[in-house]
C-alpha cells in the first residue's frame, strides 16, 4: 500500500510525463507551421518537455512503484529540461529585440535618403552643412575620418560624429597612422556593422598622398565605395582639385558623384519636413540617379562621367 507521499509522488511522476508527451506532440505540429526563428525555438522545446517531461516523469515513477533511488536523475533531468527551454526562451527574446530594432530603425530612417549612396565634395563648408543637415534631420550615425584633432574637428563643423578617426602617427585613442589604410578599412567595416545605413565621411586625402601613392589611395576608396553600397549605407569625401592632379581628380569623379549641393540640401529638409522629395520648379524635384557623377553648376557646366 503505498502511502500519501508515494501518492503525490507518483501523481507527479505522471503528471510530468502528460506534459512532456502534450508538448512534444504540440510543439512539434507546431515547427512546421513556423518560420524561423520560431521553428527552431519549438525544437528546441521538444528537447526540453522530453527531458524533464518523459525522462523526468518516467525516474519518478520508477522511484516509487520499484522503490529505486533515482533522484539523482530526477534532479538532473528536470533541470536540464528547464536550462533548454530557459536558453531557447532568451535567445528567441535576443532575436525579436533585434528583429524590433531593425524595424523600428526602418520607421525612423523611412525611405532611403535622396543622397547618392557615394559623392565627392570639394568645398569644406558645403561639407559642413550637408553633414549638419543630416545629423539634425535625420540622425543618422556618422564616422568621421579627418586630419584634425578629434575635439577641432568638432568645433570646425559644429556636430559630434558617432566615431572619429585622426589621420596621424601621434600616440592617440583615436589615431590612424595615413599611411595604415587597413587599420583605418577595418574600422569603416566595423563601424557600418554596428551601424547599418551609416554615413562615412573622409577628408585629408592630401595627407594620405604625403605617404602612398595614388594608386594605393584610389583601391581603398574604391573599396570602401563598393562596401557601402553593399550596406545600403552612405560615403562623402572631401577632394579638391587644387590639391589633386587633373588625372587624379578626373579619375574620382568617374566613381564618385558631384552633386549640386545646394539643391541637395533643399532635397533633404524637404524630404524630413514633408517626408517626400518636393516637387520644385525647373527640375529642381528630380530623384538623383546613382549611376555616376552628374553635373555640377558650380563647376561652369563641366560634365562629370559616371
Amino acid at each position: 500500500m503505498l502511502g500519501t507521499a508515494q501518492m503525490i509522488q507518483l501523481m507527479a511522476g505522471g503528471f510530468l510525463l502528460a506534459i512532456g508527451a502534450a508538448g512534444i506532440v504540440l510543439s512539434y505540429l507546431d515547427s512546421f507551421r513556423l518560420r524561423k526563428p520560431a521553428a527552431e525555438l519549438a525544437k528546441r522545446i521538444i528537447v526540453s518537455f522530453f527531458l524533464f517531461g518523459i525522462l523526468g516523469g518516467t525516474a519518478e515513477v520508477f522511484t516509487v512503484v520499484w522503490n529505486i533511488n533515482m533522484w539523482v536523475l530526477i534532479a538532473t533531468f528536470v533541470t536540464l529540461g528547464y536550462l533548454v527551454m530557459a536558453f531557447a526562451a532568451l535567445r528567441y527574446l535576443h532575436v525579436l529585440s533585434r528583429i524590433g530594432r531593425e524595424k523600428a530603425m526602418d520607421e525612423v530612417e523611412g525611405e532611403r535618403l535622396p543622397l547618392p549612396h557615394t559623392l565627392m565634395i570639394s568645398n569644406p563648408e558645403e561639407a559642413k552643412y550637408l553633414l549638419i543637415t543630416i545629423k539634425e534631420h535625420y540622425g543618422k550615425p556618422l564616422l568621421a575620418i579627418g586630419r584634425d584633432h578629434p575635439r577641432m574637428w568638432e568645433e570646425r563643423y559644429g556636430l559630434k560624429p558617432d566615431g572619429y578617426i585622426w589621420l596621424t602617427r601621434v600616440d592617440h585613442p583615436t589615431a590612424v597612422s595615413p599611411s595604415s589604410l587597413h587599420v583605418v578599412n577595418g574600422e569603416i567595416v566595423r563601424f557600418l556593422h554596428n551601424n547599418p545605413r551609416g554615413i562615412v565621411y573622409l577628408e585629408g586625402i592630401e595627407v594620405i598622398l604625403l605617404y602612398l601613392d595614388f594608386n594605393s589611395l584610389a583601391k581603398f576608396l574604391l573599396g570602401v565605395r563598393d562596401l557601402v553600397l553593399v550596406e545600403n549605407a552612405y560615403f562623402m569625401i572631401l577632394a579638391s582639385p587644387e590639391t589633386l592632379t587633373e588625372r587624379q581628380y578626373s579619375t574620382l569623379l568617374r566613381e564618385f558623384k558631384k552633386p549640386n549641393i545646394k539643391e541637395l540640401l533643399e532635397r533633404l529638409t524637404g524630404v524630413a519636413l514633408f517626408g517626400s522629395v518636393p516637387h520644385a520648379k525647373e527640375g529642381k524635384g528630380k530623384p538623383i540617379k546613382d549611376t555616376g557623377g552628374g553635373e555640377d553648376a558650380g563647376d561652369k557646366g563641366t560634365k562629370n562621367r559616371g
